[in-house]
């Protein structure tokens, strides 16, 4: 079963290895992606739709942009019922 701390790992494994193609995994093919950045040094768009959309945001522009960026989770992984509760 495919679990919500599978698909950030995934989602993780893609963005840091530059691995568009493992979006697919991570990501709903409807999912919306938005974001509000408070920092100067980071641009992305306000919002992508779709997975390759998200893919090329997330993945590929960010890794033209930036080199040796590496995340890192500091809170527990979801609930595997986490989606259910939404």
């Amino acid at each position: 079963m495919h679990t919500p701390q599978d698909s950030v790992e995934t989602y993780l494994r893609a963005k840091d290895g530059n691995r568009p193609h493992l979006i697919a995994q991570a990501f709903a093919g409807g999912a919306l992606l938005q974001m509000e950045l408070r920092q100067g040094g980071m641009v992305f768009p306000p919002s992508a739709q779709g997975r390759e959309a998200i893919a090329e945001t997330l993945v590929r522009n960010f890794n033209r942009s930036f080199e040796n960026v590496y995340t890192f989770c500091l809170a527990d992984p979801p609930a595997p019922d986490c989606a259910a509760a939404a």
